[in-house]
Parts: structure tokens; sequence; C-alpha cells
């Protein structure tokens, strides 16, 4: 991948074409050291939001200490890159191959489910009991999350008691997690899920061994997103005292180490009188984050010769190169108002998920990188 200093350098040597995701490997560091060495308890990496290698293995550099992986191929790439750092498969939906192939092969012992099929999976295959810890997913309420993930995963409170029981029975190690969602803006949604998850151990009279409190920290796209400090207070104070607070504890962040880590930069195809934009990525591209999370990504404009431009801004439609009439931001964003063909947008906190989602569809969408120090 080549390297460049900062995106001006990039457009002044190379004037690119094509929409590009500018990776910044100093954000993944920063963002990792931060959270490891805040957090009272173990921090894995969820891969699904940004699987690419170089992001990895900074995160290793960086002291990542585990991985959040929700599939065997997600499984097969971590361990390619380091067999150090242990993987906890917690999608509470899987194969018994898969299983099969986690446990054996690369030697995961702890899954989450969410019913009693899943359990029975683990019986069928007749792995060691005893070898394993089963987390039941809980569900709470998704409260002040820009991007709600209820109503897939998670039982109520009553099975969540009932399977506890079940797991125990049959001698597996037991957990409970839960997932806020994701970008959550309300610490409180973490307290709030751990007293769900305090009265659902006290209810089971179960040991649980892990609580798993997810992912949904939030990164700083407005900058008015609380800091990580009321997130990990919420939590420590929830758990002083309960009947969770020896279990070990465990969260999966992942946008709030990649969402800082990558730039999408654009070139403007298109301006119309009417106010609308062209640029050569869109939402089915590697902008499909814009429309994801009800929030303004940050942005700036360089001209064809990669000067910055500032000033006299006005309101901006701006739309994809598909020829689907959809692929536009469901926000107007301020951009100069002298803004012309040739011209590049880079719209920034784009690392995570959008490079994970990023389709080929109608021929177009960003899937080339480079590196910068800096933007």
């Amino acid at each position: 991948m080549e390297k460049f200093k900062c995106i001006k350098s990039f457009i002044a040597e190379s004037r690119p074409a094509a929409p590009y995701f500018c990776l910044n490997l100093n954000e993944i560091n920063k963002c990792t050291e931060s959270l490891v060495s805040m957090f009272p308890g173990e921090v894995a990496y969820a891969v699904k939001c940004n699987p690419h290698r170089l992001v990895l293995e900074e995160i290793i550099r960086s002291g990542g200490q585990a991985w959040d992986v929700a599939s065997i191929e997600e499984i097969r790439l971590v361990n390619s890159l380091s067999r150090i750092l242990p993987s906890y498969f917690m999608n509470p939906i899987k194969s018994a191959s898969e299983i099969f192939e986690a446990y054996s092969s690369f030697n995961i012992k702890e899954f989450a489910v969410d019913q009693e099929d899943e359990v029975r999976k683990f019986m069928r295959l007749e792995i060691p009991a005893s070898d394993i810890t089963l987390s039941v997913r809980l569900a709470v309420s998704g409260h002040g999350a820009l991007a709600s993930m209820v109503g897939k995963f998670g039982v109520e409170f009553s099975e969540a008691v009932r399977l506890i029981k079940f797991i125990h029975a049959h001698g597996f190690k037991c957990g409970i997690t839960f997932h806020v969602g994701s970008q959550c803006l309300a610490p409180e949604e973490y307290s709030k899920s751990i007293a769900q998850a305090i009265a659902v151990a006290e209810s089971s009279q179960v040991p649980i061994s892990v609580l798993d409190v997810g992912g949904g920290f939030p990164a700083k796209y407005e900058g008015h997103e609380s800091g990580f400090d009321l997130y990990n207070d919420a939590i420590k104070i929830s758990l002083s005292g309960s009947v969770l607070e020896k279990s070990h504890l465990r969260c999966e962040p992942g946008r709030a180490i990649a969402a800082s880590s990558v730039m999408v930069l654009t070139k403007v195809l298109a301006v119309r009188s009417n106010g609308l934009v062209h640029i050569n990525d869109g939402i089915y591209g590697g902008l499909s984050e814009i429309n994801f999370l009800n929030c303004t990504f940050p942005v700036a404009v360089w001209s064809d010769a990669g000067e910055r431009l500032t000033g006299g801004v006005r309101s901006w439609k701006i739309a994809g190169p598909t020829c689907d009439s959809s692929d536009m931001f469901k926000k107007e964003y301020l951009l100069p108002a002298s803004i012309k063909v040739g011209d590049y947008i880079g719209f920034g906190m784009l690392g995570a998920y959008s490079p994970s989602l990023a389709t080929r569809f109608n021929g177009y969408g960003a899937q080339d990188w480079v590196q910068v120090s800096n933007y």
C-alpha cells in the first residue's frame, strides 16, 4: 500500500481519478491504547467493524487483548495474523460445523447463545462441556443508540434465567452478554443493562464466569459525544458490590477503535445549479455509513492541485455516481460555494463498517487504499 504524508500530498502527487480509502494507522494506535488503558477488563476488538489486515496488525501492536469474532472466516483471518490473542465467537447463531471448527481448529472456548437449540448443537457435537463457556445474550432496550440492535438477538428475563440454568445443568460454564446498540450516546444504558444482568444472575443462582458488555462506545463524529470515561464509570459503578463484580469483564469495541482511522476521498463529477453535487462514490460504495447513522460526518474539500478550500460555504445536496436515484445523502453538507468539477471531497470518520460494506454496484465504489500519516 502506498504511503503519503497527508491527503494534500496524495492529491498533489497522484491526482486520483477513483475514490480511495485513506487509512491513518496512528488513529488505530491512539484509540486502542486509550481503551485498553481505561477499561477495567478485557478489550476484544469487533473484527466485523473493519477487518483490514493492516488495521488488525496495528491493533496487535497497540496492545489489543482479544478478538470478538462473528464468523468462521473472521476466525481464520485473525488466526492468520496471530494466535496469541484469544477469540470469542459472539454471534448467537452458528452452524454446527462452525462451532466444531472454531473449537477443534482454533481452540475457541467461549460462545454466545440465546436459545436452547444453540446449546444443543454443542451437546450433539460431544465437545467437553466443562471446556466451554456459553454466554446468554440478553435483550436490552437499545435506547440512546444511533443504530439500534433490538429485535434480532437476545432473550428476556425469565427465558434468560431458564437458559442459564439449562446451560449450567449440562456442565457448561455460564456467562452473560448484551449489546446496547451501535454509537450509544447514553452511558446510563450500560448501567440499566448491567442491572438486568445482575438480576438474571441473582435469580439463576448459577456462577457467572464472564460478563461481556458488548460494544456501542461512541466515536466522535460531531464532537459532542460523551467521552469514554463516562461509560467506564457507569460500568464500574454498576458492578461494584454486585454478584457480578468478580466475573471476568469484557467489552467488544469496534467503532470506537476504527471509525477515525479512515477518510474516504472522492472527486466531484458534476455540480448542478439546483444545489446538487455528484461525486464518484456513494452509499453503495465506501460511504454507506453516511446514511446509516443519523449524524453529520466531518468533511474537507481540496482543489485538484491539493490546496485546501475553505470559506464561502453553502448547503449542498450530495449524490453518488450510480444510476440509482436513492444513491444520495439524507443530510445536506456545508461545502464551498465555489466547488467545481475536479475538486476533491474527503469524508472523515469512515473507518467503521463502510469499508466492510462497500460494494461494486453499477461498477462504482471505493476499492483502493492508501496510507496517510495525517489528514
